[in-house]
């Protein structure tokens, strides 16, 4: 991925990429992190797919919200809390405005700090295209959108963060059945995004 987010340069992936050991795999293990314990993987891509109109976007604002605030989520206490950055691509902010509101009148959300770090940004009527990504030469082009998000999440810091994106169709443009193109988004476009940014990642997507 080096070279692929500009301008904000991009640190080699791939520095000590060599087989180990198994005399490196010797000892306990490292527990698995998790931003909600069984729920979300910290540092991982992870996916929530749903058909239209169930719910996913409420439910990932919730989440947001949960892990924004260091709160519960669907009862269960977030096992740390971190920023939360949401890309709405099919609500308006009229529409995120609604939905926040009810969701702080359910008593587990309902918290006094509006000044939690939980950013939204609405997409809706925008373009919300991260990369286009090319099968024949295997080119990918990261787009204005895609240069617009990998700022504003370096301008966020360093440390662990959550990056909400709403839906797979509004950000990625390609067929979604051709395994090859949706590798390479996957794990360059959105893996290069995790490790640079030190972000953990949900997607939500249409079956």
């Amino acid at each position: 991925a080096e070279g692929v987010f500009a301008p904000v340069k991009v640190p080699n992936l791939f520095e000590d990429d060599r087989p180990k050991k198994l005399s490196a795999y010797e000892g306990q293990p490292a527990d698995r992190d998790w931003v909600i314990q069984d729920w979300l993987p910290t540092g991982e891509i992870s996916s929530l797919y749903g058909d239209g109109g169930v719910g996913k976007s409420l439910l990932a604002l919730q989440l947001g919200m949960a892990v924004a605030s260091g709160g519960s989520f669907c009862g269960i206490k977030v096992s740390k809390s971190m920023p939360v950055l949401a890309v709405m691509a099919e609500d308006s902010d009229d529409e995120l405005h609604r939905r926040l509101h009810a969701i702080r009148g359910i008593p587990e959300y309902a918290f006094e700090d509006n000044e939690i770090p939980f950013f939204l940004w609405s997409r809706a009527g925008r373009d919300a295209v991260i990369a286009n990504v090319a099968i024949n030469d295997a080119k990918i082009t990261i787009t204005e959108f895609g240069t617009k998000l990998d700022l504003q999440l370096a301008e966020m810091g360093e440390g662990e963060k959550l990056l909400i994106l709403d839906t797979l169709a509004d950000i990625f443009v390609g067929d979604e059945n051709n395994r090859q193109v949706v590798n390479r988004f996957v794990k360059v476009v959105l893996g290069g995004i995790a490790k640079k940014h030190n972000a953990t990642i949900l997607m939500l997507a249409h079956p």
